[in-house]
């Protein structure tokens, strides 16, 4: 009888390719969370291609984003969300607001509202647009004639309010954690929270990734 022989392979890099596209939203999440694991714990290289924003997040410790087959950036999660080096990564890594702004040294001003943005430094001063991720936003009940917003819709998500309000005649998007919001509120005054806030060029796009 011929021996029975174990072949056990470690190749130097394993491809993933949309692994996960046909599975419902519990199991994908349990199934990245078990390729994390396996990927740690053997310590192979992988390359993981996916549409999926979270799941980009969840299992990559530098995630390449691509737009017609040219890298854009390359960075880790944390970095790509908070300072996106574009309006198309901007709007690819999470949802935002744009707006036009001006800088001037640290101080940020955007539709007449001014706020202090500490790592305003990699840009001049001058024109600039103003980026802010809608967990960003905070409302209260009073302030300057410069914060106030007017909200047009607002839709209970379970782990947190999705708000649409006008502010200055531009859309806003806000999410507020349930206990932060008074259904049927309609008119409130924001505030900026800078780790939620990125800046770009007046062109949309820094001249180094």
């Amino acid at each position: 009888a011929l021996p029975i022989c174990a072949l056990v392979l470690k190749p130097k890099v394993l491809l993933f390719d949309e692994p996960l596209s046909n599975l419902d939203a519990n199991l994908r999440r349990s199934m990245r969370e078990k390729i994390r694991e396996l990927q740690q714990s053997l310590g192979i290289t992988s390359l993981y291609v996916t549409h999926d924003q979270s799941e980009a997040f969840a299992v990559s410790d530098q995630v390449i984003v691509m737009d017609k087959g040219r890298i854009v950036q390359k960075a880790p999660a944390k970095e790509l969300y908070l300072h996106p080096n574009s309006l198309f990564l901007a709007n690819f890594m999470g949802e935002s607001s744009i707006f036009a702004g001006e800088l001037h040294g640290n101080s940020v001003s955007t539709n007449g509202y001014r706020f202090e943005l500490p790592d305003a430094a990699h840009l001049a001063d001058g024109a600039c647009r103003v980026g802010v991720r809608p967990e960003a936003i905070t409302l209260q009940k009073s302030g300057e004639e410069a914060q106030r917003c007017h909200i047009h819709n607002a839709v209970y998500m379970g782990n947190h309010w999705e708000i649409i309000a006008d502010w200055q005649g531009h859309e806003l998007l806000i999410n507020l954690k349930p206990e932060a919001f008074d259904e049927g509120q309609k008119e409130a005054w924001l505030h900026f929270n800078p780790t939620g806030v990125f800046l770009l060029p007046a062109d949309g796009q820094r001249k180094s990734a």
